[in-house]
This record gives structure tokens, C-alpha cells and sequence, in this order.
């Protein structure tokens, strides 16, 4: 499949986080976990059998992931920023019936913005458990990004060796 066109819209801030689209019918949003991009959706081969049975999937990357601008100022980056964002996407596209999934970080932002005010006709949350945590070891990518955020330092660049950010694959 080739990969939908990067579009844009702007967020309460004035920034302007990237969004794909492939589709129509029904809007479904699916939000990426950390560290990842709408990509995933792409790869997992979610995203099109969505579309390919009527819906339209809207792909959103978080600030700072993927796409979007990855702002260099703190202060671009407050509490609840990617709830705001997905609040705007919402908003600006007047999506109405929409179905909101998240996985992982994605899951968190959906859940916030259905308790700061969205009302999707559905929503499904889902997270990777335990076991995606542990693979790799004490070397594995997961465990260097949030070691790093524990102790306070940069996060720097994620090598992706593996994919254990990613959604699960189909089956």
C-alpha cells in the first residue's frame, strides 16, 4: 500500500501536528503509541482494512512524533498538550459519529479526551502488557526511553531494532 499524504492542521497553539487519511465513511482517529507515529497503523495493516470496509481513518502523530513538529521548547510541551491536539483534530475536521482507539500513550490521550469533552460513538483503549515491556532486557529501547525520563535526562534518539512500540501485527 502506499502511503497516504501528510495533511495538517492547527492546534489551539498554532502548531501544526501532521494527520493522515485513507477512506471514507464512519470517522475512525487511532492514536500511536510512544514514540511511534500514525505510521504504525499503516504497518500493522489496520488502518486499511478499516478503510477497505467503510471507514474513514484518520492517523494523527502526536507533537513530536512521526511527521509533526518536534518543538524544542518546553514550554510548547504543557500537561495535557496531546489531549489539546486531539481535541483540535476533532474539532477542526467536525468530525461527528466518530470512533476514537488508542494504543498505549494513544490510549491515555483518548481516555483524557473523553474526560475533557469528546464524545466518540465508540472508543477502544489497549496498551502492550508486561511482556513487551521486558523484551529486550535492560539494553531494550523501551527501557533505555523510560529510564531516561525517570531520571530527568533527554531521551535522545530511539533506534527501532524492534517493534515492540508498535500495535500488534493482524492476524
Amino acid at each position: 500500500m502506499i502511503a497516504p499524504p501528510v495533511h495538517r492542521f492547527r492546534a489551539r497553539d498554532g502548531l501544526e501536528p501532521a494527520y493522515r487519511e485513507l477512506g471514507e465513511g464512519t470517522p475512525v482517529v487511532l492514536l500511536h503509541g510512544f514514540t511511534s507515529s500514525g505510521e504504525a497503523w499503516l504497518r500493522s495493516g489496520l488502518a486499511e482494512q478499516l478503510a477497505e470496509r467503510g471507514f474513514r481513518v484518520l492517523l494523527p502523530d502526536f507533537r513530536g512524533h512521526g511527521a509533526s513538529p518536534q518543538p524544542d521548547d518546553p514550554a510548547r510541551c504543557p500537561p495535557d498538550v496531546l489531549v489539546d491536539d486531539g481535541l483540535a483534530l476533532v474539532e477542526r475536521l467536525g468530525l461527528t459519529g466518530y470512533a476514537l482507539g488508542g494504543y498505549s500513550l494513544g490510549a491515555r490521550v483518548a481516555l483524557r479526551m473523553v474526560v475533557r469533552g469528546a464524545r466518540p460513538a465508540r472508543i477502544l483503549l489497549g496498551g502492550q502488557g508486561l511482556a513487551a515491556m521486558q523484551r529486550g532486557g535492560a539494553g531494550g529501547p523501551l527501557h533505555r526511553v523510560l529510564t531516561a525520563l525517570i531520571e530527568g535526562r533527554a531521551v535522545g534518539t530511539v533506534r527501532r531494532r524492534d517493534r515492540a512500540l508498535d500495535p500488534p501485527p493482524r492476524r
